[in-house]
């Protein structure tokens, strides 16, 4: 039960300090959650992952399956795939950096729509129109239509998964953007040419912090302990004569505050959150420190975020300098939240589109196979997200169906299971006159 309760509150982004208590608890228990080392992360589990999804990917980039089928594989979001790419190479000016997604199929010519037919129109096209601004004029220009029985459904749960992200992280990266803005936190200049046994034995970006730290007589505030870059975490990293330019997140916060730049009280309040997150040793530096250039990385960023140091030092008229990186990672998980809530705005739209369209009879649903029907079906592995098996299950249902997937829409016609030949296949996009 609290497994699921635990899986359920990740998926509303309702986790807290206390279901993360409770995981960590479980882990160290073994009975119900099993913990993993990176190694075996790394060596066993994500080659696996790897693996099949490298041959899912191939898929999707040569169309040689339904979108829809491979994006349940992936668990990949349509919404996503339909609402929030499309808009994100739109606002993207560089063309290198776009998203080259497979919906349009290579045909010779698409014939002429018959409007007053039967048309269907499957979940990838509803979302391509809604995001177009165009469904409403679809709706009012085809004389009948009709839609998978779970259409509705579907966009119900497509429009909570893409909602799905832990608030907390919302909340950092505005928190650490708001701290970039009033200066506490600054972009530092990574300007310095760090010895190369140094890149190597704790990465680029740190080891450039460490010689900028050398050069000014600064120093880096870093959550120990700092491991060797490529170890998996299994061996500490040797900073040679570097070590003195380092300094614990706790030291950082023991310093502060026998200066008098953070209270007694809150600096007891954050050492007892940082106490878990940073295993070094309390330093007794001195205080003349906070007058030199002090340097930070981004765990160390988050972890004083936590910890409410960040906003002592704004009070205190303090500065922390960190990587380009740390602004840029909390720009990028803003831009992505925008992102979300356009793609839930096109669900929300289809969604209001479709009930008003299905209340005044303009829109028919397919109807639903029952439940011995469906026990005997040999689809029951196939995601929900595939509506399109809803039109190819019946026999002439409909006369032409409105599907966004290159792998339908290179195809002239596509055959149902009796064999007969049941649909004109046609993509939402080149038609936009005709809804016009």
């Amino acid at each position: 039960m609290l497994a699921a309760a635990y899986e359920a509150a990740i998926h509303l982004g309702m986790e807290s300090e206390l279901s993360a208590s409770w995981l960590s608890s479980a882990a160290k228990s073994g009975s119900v959650v099993k913990r993993v080392s990176l190694r075996e992360l790394v060596e066993d589990v994500l080659p696996a992952m790897q693996s099949k999804n490298a041959t899912v990917l191939e898929a999707f980039r040569k169309s040689s399956a339904p979108i829809q089928m491979l994006a349940g594989i992936l668990g990949l979001p349509l919404g996503k795939l339909y609402c929030s790419l499309p808009a994100a190479n739109e606002a993207q000016s560089d063309a290198r950096k776009r998203v080259s997604l497979p919906f349009f199929g290579a045909r010779g010519r698409y014939p002429a729509m018959d409007l007053k037919g039967r048309i269907g129109l499957d979940i990838t096209s509803i979302l391509t129109l809604a995001n177009l601004g165009l469904l409403d004029k679809a709706l009012n220009s085809l004389r009948e239509v009709c839609v998978a029985p779970d259409t509705m459904l579907l966009l119900l749960k497509e429009k909570r998964r893409i909602r799905f992200q832990q608030p907390s992280e919302l909340a950092l990266a505005g928190g650490i953007l708001d701290k970039v803005r009033r200066n506490i936190l600054t972009t530092a200049a990574l300007d310095v040419a760090p010895p190369s046994w140094l890149v190597q034995e704790v990465g680029e970006e740190f080891a450039r912090l460490l010689e900028k730290a050398k050069a000014e007589g600064g120093r880096v505030v870093a959550s120990h302990p700092i491991y060797r870059a490529g170890s998996l975490a299994e061996q500490s990293a040797e900073l040679r004569d570097f070590g003195e330019y380092v300094i614990t997140v706790r030291t950082y916060l023991e310093t502060l505050s026998r200066a008098g730049k953070i209270s007694r009280t809150a600096a007891h309040k954050a050492d007892i959150r940082l106490a878990g997150l940073d295993a070094g040793p309390i330093a007794d530096e001195s205080i003349q420190i906070l007058s030199r250039p002090i340097f930070a990385d981004a765990v160390s960023i988050r972890n004083l975020h936590h910890a409410a140091v960040l906003e002592a030092l704004g009070k205190s008229n303090l500065q922390m300098h960190v990587p380009s990186s740390v602004q840029e990672e909390m720009e990028q998980t803003i831009n992505e939240a925008r992102e979300r809530d356009g793609a839930i705005s096109t669900i929300d739209a289809a969604h209001d589109s479709l009930r008003a369209a299905l209340e005044q009879g303009r829109i028919q649903l397919l109807p639903e196979q029952n439940r011995s029907e469906r026990a005997k079906s040999s689809d029951e592995d196939v995601p929900a997200t595939f509506t399109t098996l809803a039109f190819l299950q019946l026999q002439s249902a409909i006369d032409s169906l409105v599907i966004d997937d290159r792998y339908f829409t290179r195809l002239d016609r596509v055959i149902d299971r009796k064999r007969k030949t049941c649909t004109n296949i046609f993509y939402a996009g080149p038609h936009r006159r005709t809804c016009s």
